[in-house]
């Protein structure tokens, strides 16, 4: 079986230093924001897939070459090859980069290289994931900072187009999901991590709950500002609870339940979710965030939210979407609006 870690790069390593690079795969919804990150940072990109899609379709209209079918000679050119866990070791195009002596990384690798450089945030969890990237990106994309996001979803600019999922901005923040169902998220070291939820899953790459949690407990550590947790997810506490002190006393824990309710925090900040649904208009999700002083400020703020996408899971996505771009620097009435 490949190795994901085949190649991988430094903390001071650029997109440039890549090369002319071929995407295996190139319309898979995580390998085309790739693609067109890269793309869009003067990387010259290239990629095969075996089907057209409207993903391939939009690479096309931005100038990236994709061939159809996936043969040895696309990758002639290329001094970086990159791959997904989907490809199998017998694609002709990995054996033809293994015996041509190319450079071959994992997705997680180009992600992990974008981050540098970058005030990056991470989503990661068994669900939520892409909503709760959504909803930052838009925030940040609508408060004008024009980070880099590398997300699943759309999301809806100022002036109420759809923008697609992955974009280089001018900005200093990137905004990614963290995919944790094969390990690879433990390449990543952004300033904030979010964790959604720690459910346990992908235990054909885990094998065991303990082993899952653990590598949330791993990814967690690897953030260098904040931890950002649901705390209504048992998983989450108890990933919370076996977080080194240090790692714990920078991590914020959103919730709908008091913190006589949540029980050992092991020093971490709680942010209360007061839901107001049951007098909330048809449609809408009205709720307001309890910050404490001396997360955001000297003083405990009070912030009403009113989403126009309704549910508590919605609430619980957009509160940790609120509180990192407060800790990014975001006015978090703003945010919250």
């Amino acid at each position: 079986m490949l190795d994901p870690t085949y190649a991988s790069f430094d903390a001071a390593a650029r997109p440039a230093d890549l090369g002319a690079t071929h995407f295996i795969g190139i319309g898979g919804a995580g390998m085309s924001v790739l693609a067109e990150m890269l793309h869009a940072e003067g990387v010259a990109v290239d990629g095969s897939d075996r089907a057209h899609s409207a993903k391939t379709d939009r690479l096309e209209t931005l100038g990236i070459t994709v061939e159809f079918g996936q043969r040895a000679e696309n990758v002639a050119q290329a001094e970086t090859v990159v791959y997904s866990s989907a490809i199998k070791p017998d694609n002709p195009e990995i054996v033809a980069a293994h015996a041509a002596g190319k450079r071959i990384v994992h997705r997680s690798d180009i992600l992990a290289l974008l981050m540098n450089g970058k005030r990056a945030v991470t989503v990661a969890g068994a669900h939520g994931k892409t909503t709760t990237s959504s909803m930052l990106s838009h925030i940040l994309v609508n408060a004008g900072a024009d980070p880099s996001y590398a997300i699943g979803g759309f999301i809806q600019g100022p002036d109420g187009t759809t923008l697609d999922g992955g974009h280089a901005g001018k900005g200093d923040i990137l905004v990614a999901e963290a995919d944790e169902s094969d390990g690879s998220f433990a390449k990543y070291h952004p300033q904030i991590a979010i964790i959604t939820n720690s459910e346990a899953d992908h235990l054909d790459h885990y094998g065991t709950q303990d082993n899952y949690r653990a590598a949330f407990v791993d990814h967690a550590g690897h953030a260098t500002k904040a931890v950002i947790m649901c705390g209504d997810d048992e998983g989450n506490l108890a990933v919370l609870r076996a977080l080194d002190a240090t790692v714990a006393g920078r991590t914020i824990v959103y919730s709908t339940r008091n913190a006589a309710e949540l029980g050992d925090l092991n020093g971490a900040t709680l942010v209360r979710i007061e839901s107001e649904s049951e007098t909330a208009e048809s449609g809408a999700e009205h709720f307001t965030l309890h910050i404490p002083g001396g997360l955001i400020g000297e003083e405990e703020r009070r912030i009403a939210v009113t989403l126009t996408v309704p549910g508590i899971h919605n609430a619980r996505n957009a509160s940790a979407a609120i509180i990192a771009a407060a800790l990014l620097g975001m006015d978090v009435e703003r945010a919250s609006a």
